[in-house]
Parts: C-alpha cells; structure tokens; sequence
C-alpha cells in the first residue's frame, strides 16, 4: 500500500535551508519518499558528486513529520541484474533524525 508524502523542509549539511516546495512523493514508507525527494533536489540543484542534506517530509494523511540525514557518495560497483553486469558510480545512504 502507497501513502503520499509532501516535502516539508530542506537543509544543507550546514543547516542553511533551500528553497525547495515541489512535489508530493509516493512511497510505502517516509525513508523511500525522502529519497525520491532528494533526487529531485539534486536534479534540481544540478548536483553530480557527492552530496548531503537533511530533508524532512510530511506524511498526508497523518500530518506526522519524518526527518531524515541523506548522503550520496562515491562509490564504484558492478551488480549484476538478470544476466547483465550493472554499474553504479553512487550509493545514497538515509539516516533517520527523529
């Protein structure tokens, strides 16, 4: 079962916001809404390296907020998915904050 998140706040590591309000997020749990949310922003920021930021996101339904420490970072390795050898250059890693 989806629920729908909205964003809520957005932090830089040094606690500077960012002005960033767009878009609800579908996700069966806040961490994965987070997620999406900072790939967004990092589109949005035009970020390609390594990246940090605190997001926070509200759950619709319940008002509740979620907070959460998200970090990209380098990180060479091949998986392989049905036969054929993948390569990922990040891993985003999300940490709760409540």
């Amino acid at each position: 079962m989806s629920r729908q998140f909205s964003l809520a706040r957005v932090k830089k590591s040094d606690g500077t916001p960012i002005n960033y309000n767009y878009g609800t997020f579908r996700s069966d749990t806040p961490s994965g809404a987070a997620r999406k949310a900072f790939a967004k922003i990092c589109q949005f920021l035009n970020k390609k390296g390594a990246f940090k930021l605190t997001v926070t996101v509200a759950d619709d339904a319940t008002n509740k907020l979620y907070t959460y420490a998200i970090a990209r970072k380098r990180d060479d390795k091949e998986v392989e998915i049905d036969g054929q050898l993948v390569h990922f250059k990040f891993s985003t890693t999300c940490t709760s904050q409540n």
